[in-house]
């Protein structure tokens, strides 16, 4: 009678005359041959089940790899500027999703400027700040798994630059000067920066701002500054 020849799953099963010969007359010791009695020896391979603790059974793990939970974000401006500045009001949507069936995004997460924010479900929107905003978010899911980490950034300056500008002279009577008068002027932008300062003198065309001295007669004044998210401020 052959012994059963239980071999582990995970690895397959030999072929039957890879091993029939491990039950062959010379490697028991018999002391006849085959030839000699009349007997011939053949084989079969199988796979036998098991149950764990017993002799002969092997066990194995095994690692599935199950989609991970996702995040999507963009941000939205109602009046885009210039240089990627927004000029109104932005926010930052965000939608996350869980790709196995019977779970769900419980939260989504991230920070804004180093500063933490959640919220609760599987979308949000975050306001954005006046200036930079420097965003990471991520989702957390009811199967205990989290998103990779996403990013974005955004820049919002809502207010346009600021003009300041003297007359200086000896004033004289009903808005004249008794002198030759000093324009002095000068713009700020406190969000995005100054991208241009420009003077008009009498209707001859817009040039870079320069301290200006006015002559007798009657002069018309026009200062434009332009910042770097496309708002323009005039003074005339």
């Amino acid at each position: 009678m052959w012994p059963d020849l239980y071999y582990p799953p995970s690895a397959g099963c030999p072929s039957t005359s890879s091993v029939i010969g491990n039950f062959s007359a010379s490697a028991c010791g018999w002391p006849w041959s085959c030839a000699a009695i009349g007997c011939s020896i053949s084989g079969s391979s199988s796979t036998e089940g098991c149950s764990d603790g017993e002799s002969g059974c092997e066990g194995s793990t095994q690692t599935i790899n199950q989609p991970p939970a996702t995040i999507s974000g963009s941000i939205s401006c109602a009046a885009p500027g210039s240089n990627g500045w927004c000029q109104s009001a932005a926010s930052l949507s965000l939608s996350g999703s869980e790709p196995l069936s019977g779970y769900s995004i419980t939260a989504l997460e991230g920070t804004r400027n180093g500063v933490t924010f959640a919220c609760s479900g599987s979308s949000c929107s975050v306001d954005l700040l006046e200036g930079q905003n420097d965003f990471t978010y991520w989702a957390l899911s009811s199967w205990g798994d989290s998103s990779t980490m996403g990013s974005a950034s955004g820049k919002v300056d809502t207010q346009p630059p600021v003009i300041n500008g003297t007359l200086s002279g000896t004033s004289g009577d009903n808005g004249w000067y008794l002198s030759d008068v000093t324009v002095s002027a000068s713009a700020s932008d406190g969000m995005s920066g100054l991208q241009s300062f420009e003077i008009n003198m009498d209707g001859g065309g817009y040039q870079p701002y320069a301290e200006t001295t006015l002559g007798e007669g009657t002069h018309t004044i026009d200062l434009r500054a332009v910042d770097n998210a496309g708002h323009v401020s005039q003074v005339s």
